[in-house]
């Protein structure tokens, strides 16, 4: 009897085990989701690319790892196009292993595999990074260098560093060797149109010739190999009114003083006395000119770079724009617009030139985005926004590009260097060579534009700020 009790109620638990298992599961489903707990080895665990994530403690002394962002762009027609900006490293710290301050500029020597850091504060020193990303090394007033500003490595394995005014030097460029031993030194005092000049960025391109651009100027100063004087190279574009233009000039001596009176912004509360004043975010501002202001003169040059073919390209935090030469210094044609919207630039400072996937970054300082062109100057994404966190930034300046085509930001305010590995689905332009529309005929018609020309475009040969159109095939090795 008591046997046939037993087997009537493991009889009737087998035939309720599906039933039970069923009421199980809905308690045990949402209790899990409202805990967000996960697996760790699901996909989603492993997701680093959520926006808006904490800095991992540092690998290295001077190092930090980080996480990273997607984002998500509308392009003109409305459809989603997506870009990963993964951050996969930070540079805090000099080779002390201190806080480094504010990184005003950056350069990458792809042979050496070395970063090199130009930071602010008492004196000012440029701090070298290793392949590793930890800093060995800086070089400060016992090299020679006590006011840097920005640096370039020639292919004679030569470190030229343009340095500003100090109490005892004038603006100069200071030559080192591969053991950081000061060989040269050019002055720049002197030269035509350099009164008040201070040099902002360098490069040399295959011949020797030194290009720097520089403040209370217009155009590019050039120097031969032995750091003479050669000539000047300047964009002409739609600037201030000829008056003002020539108003520049008088004005010089005092817009230093001028803009270091200005107040900063609010928010910042750091000490900016280690920080050069063309660098400093300002509350008041004079505006854009009107049209009936301007008129057709040389433009203000903030920061250059030389591509492996020897083309020029140049940036202008006045007019918005980056101006292409080629190796003969015939320009080519200019992109860029000036404006606060996505696709637009407000206050760009520092660029680079990614050839393998053929794209242009800029840097936009009051947008705190990086904008990305084809090489055709069309607008593509741009990523960034203004934040503290890992893939945000505070007021960025400078770019540069490693070996592994990480893009390096200067994440000014956020004291830091920023190191992206960024991927993006690949717009192919129109033409695969620039175009313009030919303004001294009577046609709407985009042409190609020759090279011998030596006079002055206003664009490339479509509308500012346009999206090139997705096309459904892989791009270049590195997109998505």
């Amino acid at each position: 009897m008591a046997m046939s009790a037993l087997n009537v109620i493991i009889d009737i638990m087998k035939r309720a085990w599906p039933l039970s298992v069923l009421v199980l599961s809905m308690f045990l489903v949402p209790v899990s989701g409202r805990c967000g707990v996960r697996p760790a080895d699901t996909p989603a665990a492993a997701d680093t690319t959520a926006p808006r994530t904490s800095v991992e403690p540092a690998a290295a002394a001077g190092q930090a790892a980080g996480g990273g962002r997607e984002q998500e762009a509308n392009n003109r027609n409305g459809r989603k196009s997506k870009i990963r900006a993964k951050v996969v490293a930070i540079l805090t710290r000099d080779e002390n292993g201190r806080p480094f301050g504010f990184p005003g500029a950056i350069f990458y020597d792809r042979r050496a595999d070395e970063t090199y850091v130009v930071v602010g504060g008492d004196g000012g020193k440029v701090v070298v990074y290793g392949a590793n990303d930890f800093p060995e090394v800086a070089l400060g007033r016992g090299r020679g260098v006590d006011a840097p500003r920005a640096l370039f490595i020639g292919r004679d394995d030569l470190i030229y560093v343009c340095q500003g005014r100090t109490a005892t030097e004038p603006a100069r460029i200071t030559v080192l060797n591969q053991a950081f031993f000061p060989v040269k030194t050019f002055p720049l005092a002197g030269m035509p149109k350099t009164k008040n000049f201070v040099p902002t960025s360098i490069a040399v391109n295959r011949a020797g010739l030194i290009y720097v651009t520089g403040l209370s100027s217009r155009g590019v100063l050039v120097l031969n190999k032995d750091g003479q004087f050669s000539h000047w190279l300047k964009p002409i574009d739609m600037v201030l009114g000829r008056t003002a233009v020539a108003a520049v000039g008088k004005a010089a001596e005092n817009k230093e003083k001028a803009e270091q009176k200005e107040k900063v912004r609010p928010e910042s509360g750091i000490d900016l006395s280690g920080l050069p004043a063309e660098l400093r975010p300002r509350v008041s501002g004079k505006g854009y000119p009107r049209e009936n202001e301007s008129a057709l003169g040389p433009v203000q040059v903030i920061a250059l770079k030389i591509n492996s073919h020897g083309d020029l390209f140049l940036l202008s935090e006045e007019t918005s724009k980056v101006y292409v030469y080629n190796s003969s210094e015939e320009l080519l044609y200019s992109f860029g617009a000036k404006g606060g919207v996505s696709g637009k630039l407000s206050r760009p400072m520092g660029l680079a030139i990614d050839e393998k996937r053929q794209v242009v970054f800029v840097a936009d300082y009051m947008r705190q985005a990086i904008l990305i062109y084809d090489m055709s100057g069309r607008f593509m994404y741009e990523f960034g926004g203004m934040g503290y966190s890992p893939g945000w930034f505070r007021y960025p300046t400078r770019l540069a590009l490693n070996r592994k085509d990480q893009l390096l930001v200067s994440d000014l305010f956020n004291q830091r260097v920023q190191i992206f590995d960024v991927r993006f689905a690949y717009k192919f332009p129109l033409f695969r060579v620039p175009f313009v529309y030919d303004r001294s005929r009577d046609t709407n018609k985009p042409r190609p534009m020759k090279t011998s020309e030596m006079r002055q475009y206003l664009g490339p040969g479509f509308e500012s700020g346009q999206q090139a159109e997705v096309k459904g095939h892989a791009g270049p090795a590195g997109t998505i």
